[in-house]
């Protein structure tokens, strides 16, 4: 797995007499990829594991990402479908989603699903951590 990010922590801290006061927060931002699975775990393909949640575990994936079909709004009529790539695989009719050919071979097949996202944010933040202490205790 390979990780680029970055982190930032702010400190403060002033004395008042006998009394000390330690401010800090921190934020950070993280980008997870997996570069290297190992092709004999059970559960998916070579490259590839299917999780129980409907998330993927893959090389230049991230972690636990969902995997699925982008969709581009619905089929309005006939001739928006027939002009559409095939949907054999979905069996869409008019009113039905309208899939997204990610591979470009004009055919929706299990090879155009993608990564949808992940449950974890990249996000990270500490507000705030206060200590007061007394010196001479």
């Amino acid at each position: 797995m390979e990780t680029t990010g970055w982190e930032l922590a702010l400190n403060y801290s002033k004395n008042f007499g006998e009394f000390n006061l330690q401010l800090g927060a921190n934020i950070s931002n993280a980008e997870n990829v997996v570069t290297d699975l190992n092709p004999n775990l059970i559960g998916g393909e070579t490259d590839r594991i299917f999780l129980a949640n409907g998330a993927i575990l893959g090389e230049g994936f991230r972690p636990a990402a969902f995997w699925g079909f982008e969709s581009d709004g619905i089929f309005n009529d006939a001739a928006e479908l027939s002009s559409a790539p095939d949907h054999s695989l979905m069996g869409s009719e008019v009113g039905d989603v309208k899939f997204i050919d990610q591979d470009g071979d004009n055919v929706i097949t299990l090879d155009d699903r993608t990564e949808l996202g992940v449950e974890y944010q990249k996000l990270l933040m500490d507000l705030i951590f206060l200590q007061i202490t007394k010196t001479g205790i």
